[in-house]
This record gives C-alpha cells, sequence and structure tokens, in this order.
C-alpha cells in the first residue's frame, strides 16, 4: 500500500499519465496478486484505479476530451496485471501441493505411503511430549496372496480391499492411530498406548484378522 501510494504520488507530480514512472504501478499490483491470489488482486488494482483517478492523465487527454476512455483503460490495466498473477499464482500453488500429494501417497489407494510413514516416525522422534519409556503399537499386515486377489477380482477392486483393511484397522485401533501403506499388499499401523491398550489392541486384532474382511 505504502509502495502503491508513493508511486502515484511520484506519477502525479511528473505531471501524469502517460508518464515515464506509470509502468512502475504495476510493480505492487503483481506482488498482490502472486502472494493474494487474484481476487486480492483484483480488489486491489480497482482500488488503486479509483486511487489514481480521471484526473492524473495529462492534460492533451484532457484537450482531447478523452477522460472516460484514458480511465477505462487504466482501471482495466490495473486490473489485469493482478489478476493474472494471481492465476498463475494459484496454478502453481495447486501444482506443488498435487505433487506433494503424490510424493507422500500411494498412487493406488490414496492412503499414506512409505516416506510419509517415515516422515511420521521422525516427527516421533522429534516430539517433546514424547519419552524414552512411552510405548508404541506398531502393527504390520501383509496380504500374502494379494496377487491372486488381484488376479481373481482385478487390480482396482483388490486395491479398495486395502483401503477398506486400513479403513478397518483405523476404527479397530482408535483415532490416535496412524495407517500408512508400505507397498500394494503391506499395510503398516502405529499408535501410542499404554501396557492395558496395548493387551486390548493385540485381542482386538487378533480377533479382527481370523474374520472375513468385508
Amino acid at each position: 500500500l505504502v509502495l502503491s501510494a508513493a508511486i502515484v504520488r511520484l506519477v502525479i507530480s511528473s505531471g501524469g499519465l502517460p508518464s515515464i514512472y506509470s509502468s512502475l504501478i504495476y510493480i505492487p499490483l503483481a506482488i498482490v496478486g502472486l502472494l493474494f491470489g487474484f481476487r486480492a488482486g483484483l480488489l486491489f488494482g480497482i482500488i488503486t484505479a479509483i486511487a489514481m483517478g480521471p484526473f492524473t492523465l495529462s492534460y492533451p487527454f484532457i484537450r482531447d476530451n478523452l477522460i472516460s476512455t484514458g480511465w477505462i483503460f487504466l482501471l482495466m490495466s490495473c486490473a489485469f496485471i493482478p489478476v493474472t498473477t494471481g492465476l498463475v499464482s494459484s496454478t502453481l500453488k495447486t501444482t506443488i501441493r498435487q505433487e506433494q500429494h503424490a510424493k507422500f501417497r500411494h498412487q493406488e489407494t490414496g492412503l499414506p505411503n512409505i516416506k510419509a510413514l517415515l516422515r511420521y516416525f521422525k516427527s516421533l522422534s522429534k516430539n517433546p511430549n514424547l519419552s524414552d519409556e512411552s510405548l508404541f503399537d506398531i502393527i504390520d499386515i501383509r496380504l500374502k496372496n494379494f496377487d491372486a486377489i488381484q488376479q481373481k477380482i482385478g487390480p482396482e477392486k483388490a486395491h479398495k480391499l486395502v483401503k477398506l483393511m486400513a479403513q478397518q484397522l483405523s476404527e479397530l485401533l482408535g483415532n490416535q492411530a496412524h495407517i500408512g501403506q508400505a507397498s500394494d499388499s503391506e499395510l503398516i499401523g502405529v499408535q501410542q498406548a499404554s501396557e492395558k491398550e496395548h493387551h486390548s489392541a493385540q485381542s482386538n486384532l487378533k480377533e479382527y484378522l481370523q474374520k472375513e474382511i468385508q
């Protein structure tokens, strides 16, 4: 805002538009679009154009009765720059977010992959609320017949089955559990638990694995 106000003042003091300094006004407009998105950029552009006003135009525009035309062009220019940079910024942020999601997710199921699990283990080592005496349950479930399941019901349904198992495992262990997929046929669950909760989880897990997945 301060930069824009300074540039507007500079343009006016130099005789109005067009001016050798007029292109400087697009710098803060572009920055606002990049940092805050195209909506905020559009609003800022309109405010800037209004602040500059039609009377910042130089004498030739006023003499030839081109005030309205000149100011409309100024308004469109002030709106176009931040909207363009805002859309570019939004596209880049979306692309980066999608790449980050793909990096830490299993391609077929969308579950946290081995990289996400390793990052989670690393975060546990830095957690100040945990001590050397903290207890954790680490559950490793592998479908030894995953290839046969794929051949029988197809890859898509096989991956849906693994995702269903992950959801059921999460419900079984509770909201504090962290479930990830180390490979197509392997799920890993991690949860902090007391000794009593450990025996309970062990019992529930044993009962779950004896049942047919539904």
